[in-house]
Order: structure tokens, then sequence, then C-alpha cells
């Protein structure tokens, strides 16, 4: 949109702008105000209750601050230090509280004739040589301080970091070497026995972690566990699952072939091939067939169909085992009736 500007507009006028009126007022000259004058060769930054700079003044100017409700008044000189630039404070005044007034204050003068609607004129006198270079010298100091605090600091911080990683290496150290000779219950036989003697018996992935991992849910006694595996396999069972409390599900193959012997283990894997190709070959439904084929997976382990709605291509089996969806083992083939 464009801007239109009539004459007189400058200060109070009004600015059109589209459609919309917006009136634009320069502060009024009798808008109390405080007057800072710099009689130093030098620009000044003028600071307002530690906020600014409200104004910088060149040498031999003045500046109308609209901030007569401040009560900390700051003036600082921009120099060169060692480490870069640096702010020197030249002049400083307090006009509220402790009931301080006009003649208690130093370069503070009433503004006269010179300054219509002016409360107060502050005046920025020049620094003599001897006080800029202790200025400069307190400023480089408190840098210099600052910076070695910082230091100190930081090093007390990584020091507190690396004591709290060799103890906590310290307490793992202890913690593995006491780990062997504590005993547990095994929950099947009921004998306590060290830890070394325990096998996992079922892996469950971690809550909120990497789907590709998991943790023992369940543990046992090898001897009860290899117990547990013959018994169940010379029942021609298609499925070893955990004897934990109220646990589904199926033990993991390492855990089973570990404990079983080469002909059991072959016999199981010929079952669980027969029982799924038996379950497409009976299949009648065509429709279903064509579903299997595209749209659905069997798990690598159990052989169970899978259907995914949606997700990621990580799959978690019922039974366990954790596969891809887009792996070859886990697509379904189905034969062509002749």
């Amino acid at each position: 949109s464009t801007v239109e500007r009539t004459a007189g507009q400058e200060d109070g006028g009004t600015t059109r702008m589209g459609n919309l009126l917006a009136k634009r007022r320069a502060p009024s000259p009798c808008k109390p105000h405080v007057v800072v004058e710099n009689t130093t060769d030098s620009r000044v930054d003028v600071w307002c209750d530690g906020g600014g700079p409200v104004a910088i003044i060149e040498p031999g100017a003045h500046a109308k601050v609209f901030r007569s409700h401040a009560a900390k008044w700051e003036a600082t000189h921009r120099c060169k230090l060692r480490e870069g630039l640096g702010a020197l404070k030249v002049a400083e005044w307090q006009l509220r509280g402790k009931k301080i007034g006009t003649q208690q204050l130093k370069n503070a003068f009433p503004p006269g004739k010179a300054y219509p609607g002016a409360q107060l004129v502050l005046r920025v006198t020049p620094v003599s040589p001897q006080e800029l270079y202790r200025l400069k010298t307190v400023t480089e100091v408190q840098r210099l301080y600052r910076k070695r605090a910082g230091a100190r600091r930081e090093h007390e911080r990584k020091l507190r970091a690396f004591r709290r990683k060799r103890t906590a290496k310290t307490l793992q150290t202890a913690a593995r070497r006491l780990l062997p000779t504590i005993e547990r219950r095994c929950p099947i036989c009921l004998e306590d026995l060290p830890w070394a003697e325990f096998a996992p018996m079922c892996h469950r992935p971690v809550q909120g972690g990497n789907p590709f991992k998991a943790r023992a849910e369940h543990r046992a006694c090898k001897g009860c566990l290899r117990a547990h595996v013959k018994h169940e396999l010379a029942d021609d069972r298609i499925y070893v699952r955990c004897p934990g409390v109220s646990c589904g599900t199926l033990l993991l193959d390492t855990a089973i072939r570990d404990r079983a012997d080469q002909g059991e283990w072959r016999g199981l894997m010929d079952r669980l091939s027969a029982a799924q190709a038996t379950r497409l070959v009976d299949e009648k439904d065509k429709a279903f067939l064509a579903f299997c084929a595209s749209s659905a997976r069997r798990c690598p382990r159990c052989q169970v169909i899978i259907w995914r709605s949606a997700g990621c291509d990580h799959m978690s089996c019922r039974c366990g085992h954790m596969f891809n969806w887009t792996s070859e083992t886990a697509r379904i083939v189905v034969q062509k009736s002749k």
C-alpha cells in the first residue's frame, strides 16, 4: 500500500496508509524530561536503571531523555581495552531513594530558561587522565577476574563429571564381581543357585527403547530349562512356550537348540513347515490366498500369518521374534492349484 503525507504532518500529523488512519505524534517539548549534557571530548552512552543505552550523545552536545521516572542514571564512555572494547562509567546519578535532592547531586542542575519543560539537567564532565587510567585498570582487572572465575567453575564442573563417571565405573565393577556370588531361587525347582546357573527363557522388546533390542523376561536354572524343552518336544509340540507364570511367549530358538538333540530340533522344524504348508494348501478361499500373497507376511519363526495396517517395517510377533516386513523369508508364496 502507498503512504500519503501532506504538509505539516511530520509532527503530530496524520499518516494515511491504505484504509487505516494512524497518528504519529512527536514527544512534546513541554513533556517532563531530563536533559543530559556532554561536555567531554568523546561520545557517551546514557543508561537508565541498568537498561539502554537510551541516548548516545556526541561531544559538546545534549539530549532529551523522556525517562523522568528512572531512579538510577549512568553515563559510560567506550574505549579499547586489552581484550576488545569496554565501557567505562564516567558519571552516575541517583535521582530517587533516600530523599536525595538536586543540591546533593554532583553535576546536576536546575533546568533554567535554557531547557523549558526539563525537570533536571545532568552534566557529564571531562575525566582526568589519571581517573581514566584507573577506570581502565579496574575494568580490565574485573574482566580478568570474571574470566578466571569462569574457567575455575568450568574446571570444577568437568572434575565433578569425571568423579561421577569414575564412581559409576567402580560401582559397576563391584556389582559384576558380586553378582555371580548371589544366589537366586529357580521358579521351577525352587532351589537357590548362583546366577551363573541360570539361563534366559524368553525375551521381550524394551519399552520405549530400540525396537531391535530385547531384555530377558524370565530365567530358570539350566537343568529345569533342559528338562522342560525335552518334555515339550517329546510330546510332538509345535510351539515350546516359556514356563514362566502367566507368560505365553515362545522360548528362544537358541534356548531350544542348545538344549535339544539334533534329531529333536530337526523334527520341530519339520512340524512347523508341515503345519504352515497344510494351512495354505487346505485354504479354499482364493480371495484370502491373494490377500496373503500381496498384503500379509508370515513370522519366520512361528509361521503365523501377520497383517499390517500401519506403521514401520519393523515387526514384533507375539512369539517374541522380530523381523523386517520387506524380508524375503517373511513373504508368503501361494502355490497355484493345477
